[in-house]
């Protein structure tokens, strides 16, 4: 496995307040110059967040997606996979995962880096979000 990860900061699970006003924020920005990555709920087959979407910004690209918005199916535990390929050497991508409390305060939940030495690969990573 050439892929490589780096994490800043990482929970095992993301424990969410839906009633209390509270929502994450996902994050994917990649050094590519085409993406190739799809967030998924494992339980749903939902894809919440993907390169099949512009991104939010350019220069690195960067693409983000609130959750949950209307249309969005929420579960009491959900298991998410963010799929990654990596066509290239030195291909690299950054997942956050941003954390609204209720008091209005971000928390970051997950911020972590992934970079391939070989091109080719592809790489799987995974955590789960509880809501009440």
């Amino acid at each position: 496995m050439t892929v490589t990860k780096k994490v800043r900061f990482e929970a095992p699970a993301v424990a969410l307040n839906l009633r209390g006003g509270e929502f994450l924020q996902y994050l994917v920005t990649s050094s590519a110059s085409e993406s190739r990555f799809s967030l998924t709920d494992a339980i749903t087959k939902e894809i919440i967040l993907s390169d099949q979407v512009p991104p939010t910004l350019l220069t690195p690209a960067t693409y983000m997606r609130l959750w949950p918005v209307g249309g969005d199916r929420s579960q009491q535990e959900s298991l998410l996979i963010l799929a990654m390929s990596f066509e290239t050497a030195g291909n690299g991508y950054t997942f956050q995962v941003q954390h609204r409390q209720a008091n209005g305060q971000w928390r970051v939940a997950i911020d972590v880096d992934f970079e391939c030495s070989a091109g080719g690969e592809k790489y799987l990573y995974s955590f789960a979000v509880i809501t009440e």
